[in-house]
């Protein structure tokens, strides 16, 4: 789910910023350290704004003036039992990747359907032995959330995913 959070941090401004306007600045500092990243479990997106800007010194030991802030950002967050309308992105011998819109998820092989499927990794396809279910890349899916795990980094995050569930699958 998307949402608008606020923060508070102290960003240090390196001397290559000082001929920008503060605020601008700031901003620039704090897209390049948050966006991205994983954050209260979630993607921190788009950092959109900075306020209440305070401080400006600098420490005698270090030459960046350091300023209190607060800043509002947009994030993506997944949580269990969650559904999405998503995308697949990848198909793999034991499931396929789907693109959550901030994050991507997998099902694994055996939460896509009740049948026997024939995984086609090569042609990126996976299909029911009877043909009447067939999955492709960019196929649009209704997934739900089973568990999420979430790490340092993005690449680190895991969320599985089902299909197998009333009112979930292929969207035609």
């Amino acid at each position: 789910m998307f949402e608008l959070a606020t923060f508070e941090d102290v960003v240090k401004l390196p001397p290559r910023r000082f001929g920008e306007e503060l605020e601008k600045a700031l901003l620039n500092e704090l897209r390049e350290k948050y966006e991205g990243k994983i954050i209260d479990d979630g993607v921190l997106l788009f950092v959109i704004k900075v306020y209440d800007i305070t401080g400006g010194e600098i420490p005698i030991n270090d030459g960046f003036p350091k300023y209190k802030l607060k800043f509002d950002a947009l994030m993506f967050r997944v949580s269990s039992k969650e559904i999405f309308n998503a995308e697949i992105t990848k198909i793999e011998r034991f499931g396929m990747f789907v693109n959550l819109g901030g994050l991507e998820g997998l099902v694994h092989i055996s939460q896509i359907s009740g049948k026997k499927l024939k995984i086609d990794d090569k042609n990126q396809v996976i299909q029911s032995e009877d043909s009447t279910e067939t999955y492709r890349v960019g196929d649009k899916v209704r997934v739900k959330v089973i568990a999420a795990s979430f790490g340092p980094s993005t690449g680190s995050t895991k969320i599985a995913c089902t299909l197998r569930q009333p009112g979930l699958g292929k969207i035609e």
